[in-house]
């Protein structure tokens, strides 16, 4: 390791002075916000007060919110603790599963919002982040077990899938209204609003999938792109690995192998992709080789490798830097240890930043350093 650290030389900088300069002014603004846009992989730059504003008013909602006059977190821990004792107790979980959801962290959920650029007056999503609140491990465990259920109603639909919150369901024309009625009913605070769109011609999206009803009553897919879809995908210029720019063109030939239905349109959509990548500066010869390992993959008959035949010892998250990270991945992988490789800084690690910062002192599932000068040395738990 020593050796390849000593022969590496710094990458050099993919940003031009003027974009760096850029950067640095728009970082240092504090008076715009960098946002990701709720869908279409677009930026959104926004007036902090215009998305203070948008959020409040979310906040205002007195149906769905309520101020607090107090912090409520020690109260709720007591009694989810008491409730997982008492499952412990009469063996309805065990042991792990108790320490698993047991909450260690309390640092209380914050809310941010994306913008919706697709919706008019671009209203922001509200999303709150659980991580490390006392309920996190114990909401992750509810989500696996939980179904979602329709309930009891005459109007039935004879299909229905749901991903999040969106859904897609085949139901007789005259009962959309009575379906649609039922499932508001369902939650008496009036919180949730259930909204429906019918076809369109024909044509009715679900996801990234466009269903298109054909002439003879049969139908077929294509991959669905909303207006507001910008064709943004990692820019080969960026100083990630190879093998993730490479990954960028095998997901979205994946995507479209196992959405488009009918050859005629997989044509079409190639060439889009050709086209949106060449955008982003992917020269021919990246997806000439990815498709070609492709073919070659799909031709390969399907035999899983043993894994005991060639364990790992370990398995590390090395910074990505052009040329020694490669370097380390051989010395590494020689020992018998995989590596998985992370870029560092990023645009969006410099610009985006939604949630509120947390206080030091108030961070959780972390590492203490503390200095001893008596044993000239540090103590870390």
């Amino acid at each position: 390791m020593a050796g390849a650290m000593r022969s590496s030389r710094p990458p050099k900088s993919n940003i031009t002075r003027e974009e760096r300069r850029a950067i640095s002014e728009l970082k240092n603004d504090k008076s715009l916000l960098v946002l990701p846009a709720d869908e279409g992989k677009a930026t959104v730059i926004m007036e902090v007060s215009e998305y203070e504003d948008k959020l409040s008013e979310l906040l205002n909602d007195e149906r769905t919110y309520e101020q607090l006059s107090s912090d409520p977190t020690q109260k709720y821990k007591k009694e989810l603790v008491s409730t997982l004792s008492k499952l412990k107790k009469e063996d309805k979980i065990t042991r792990s599963q108790y320490d698993l959801l047991y909450p260690m962290a309390e640092t209380i959920p914050r809310i941010y919002g994306t913008p919706k650029i697709h919706k008019p007056s671009n209203k922001v999503r509200p999303i709150v982040d659980y991580t490390g609140s006392i309920g996190y491990q114990t909401s992750r465990a509810l989500a696996d077990i939980l179904a979602p259920l329709v309930g009891g109603t005459d109007c039935r639909p004879r299909l229905w899938k749901r991903y999040v919150d969106d859904i897609l369901e085949i139901v007789k024309e005259d009962q959309v209204d009575n379906l649609t009625s039922h499932l508001n009913q369902s939650d008496p605070t009036e919180r949730i609003k259930f909204t429906y769109e019918k076809e369109h011609e024909g044509t009715i999206p679900f996801l990234d999938t466009l269903i298109v009803k054909k002439t003879d009553g049969s139908v077929k897919l294509l991959v669905y792109r909303k207006v507001t879809y910008t064709d943004q995908y990692l820019n080969f210029d960026s100083h990630y690995p190879i093998h993730h720019k490479l990954g960028v063109i095998r997901t979205l030939l994946d995507r479209m192998d196992n959405v488009v239905t009918e050859d005629e349109d997989k044509k079409l959509e190639e060439e889009k992709i050709r086209q949106a990548l060449g955008r982003c500066g992917y020269p021919g010869w990246s997806f000439k080789k990815m498709k070609d390992k492709m073919a070659n993959k799909h031709n390969k008959p399907n035999i899983k490798k043993d894994s005991t035949s060639n364990p790992t010892k370990g398995f590390v998250v090395i910074p990505y830097v052009e040329g020694l990270a490669d370097k380390s991945n051989r010395v590494f992988r020689k020992h018998g240890i995989a590596t998985a490789m992370k870029p560092n800084t990023t645009l969006h690690k410099m610009l985006v930043h939604p949630k509120d910062k947390i206080d030091p002192l108030n961070t959780s599932d972390c590492v203490y350093e503390i200095p001893c000068a008596k044993l000239q040395s540090l103590l870390c738990w």
